[in-house]
């Protein structure tokens, strides 16, 4: 996968270990081997945390594997109580919008949303090239940008994954958005598509869940709150 190394077959550890030692005692066809290798697609160590907070929380609410039927089959989750969801939100680091806190990152994080669902941002690049287990995706706003709407839609019909996306103002329509709101005028029509291909679109108010109801099937309306961690 990453372009070097070597399989060793764990199901004979007499044979491994003399595989490893004959790797070890070439140290020319070492080098060779290990400048072809690459860090394409090597999780962060972010992402390392979060797959492991996904393992002991499926844990913690007794989920267990099945044991697959052929040695190289694999495992089977016997109950998916825990979701995993791929987050595509706005901003990076100090660059994120107010929203992207208050209606995605701080509301995932929280101790009671956590249990159920454990989120990974994704980028729209990533999730074209690779295929990672997601049970669904949440989508704020236009952070798929709209020249790669088209491919990402068809990757989430592909792979089956429900979308979730996440809106709060009214940016499905030019009328409702200011002239010096150009960008967000120019990318309207995509998220009009988006909205109609989402299982459903989450609003911030019954004014909003309105406007959405004309352009998506189901709304829901999900309301700004005060993080109680903030304060208590």
């Amino acid at each position: 996968r990453h372009g070097g190394g070597w399989l060793i077959d764990h199901r004979d550890p007499a044979a491994a270990y003399a595989q490893i030692l004959r790797i070890c005692e070439d140290q020319a066809g070492y080098r060779e081997v290990a400048e072809q290798a690459n860090l394409d697609r090597i999780p962060s160590t972010r992402e390392m945390g979060q797959r492991y907070d996904l393992v002991y929380r499926r844990a913690l609410r007794r989920d267990r594997s099945v044991v697959a039927s052929e040695p190289t089959a694999p495992l089977r989750w016997a109950d998916r109580n825990v979701l995993r969801m791929g987050l595509f939100a706005l901003g990076h680091g100090d660059t994120r919008p107010g929203s992207t806190h208050v209606r995605c990152l701080s509301r995932l994080n929280h101790p009671l949303v956590r249990d159920k669902v454990v989120s990974t941002e994704e980028t729209i690049e990533r999730f074209l090239d690779e295929v990672e287990e997601r049970d669904l995706l949440m989508v704020q706003r236009n952070a798929v940008p709209a020249d790669l709407l088209e491919s990402f839609l068809d990757a989430v019909t592909e792979r089956e994954l429900p979308v979730v996306f996440e809106l709060d103002d009214n940016l499905l329509e030019e009328k409702a958005l200011p002239e010096v709101s150009a960008h967000y005028r120019s990318v309207a029509e995509s998220l009009r598509v988006l909205a109609r291909a989402s299982a459903v679109t989450t609003v911030t108010t019954k004014a909003l869940e309105k406007v959405a109801q004309r352009h998506a099937e189901r709304v829901e309306v999900v309301p700004n709150m005060l993080d109680e961690r903030l304060w208590i």
